[in-house]
């Protein structure tokens, strides 16, 4: 990635959420797009991701797929190239512990 073509200076609106389907479990989304125009000739990619929650009373486990794969939400923003409708997705698993 050529990083000096990039702007510092970037904008753009996120959503996410979560939809209780039956008792525990849950389907959640996210949703990620740049406002700022890049000086490039591809253009980053919206992120998307979706998965299905399930809560135990002491576990929460969740399988998703997305087509980011950074840990910043502002390096996803500005650097993904992954377009999930051409296949271009990863899968994750979390697990966190309620006390």
């Amino acid at each position: 990635t050529n990083e000096s073509k990039y702007k510092n200076l970037n904008f753009g609106l996120s959503a996410g959420g979560k939809l209780t389907v039956i008792g525990s479990q849950s389907i959640i989304f996210e949703y990620d797009q740049l406002l700022t125009k890049q000086d490039l000739d591809v253009q980053p990619k919206p992120n998307l991701s979706l998965g299905w929650e399930v809560g135990t009373a002491t576990h929460t486990f969740q399988i998703f797929a997305a087509n980011y794969s950074q840990i910043i939400g502002q390096r996803n923003l500005v650097f993904n190239t992954n377009d999930f409708a051409n296949g271009e997705f990863l899968f994750g698993f979390n697990i966190t512990v309620r006390f």
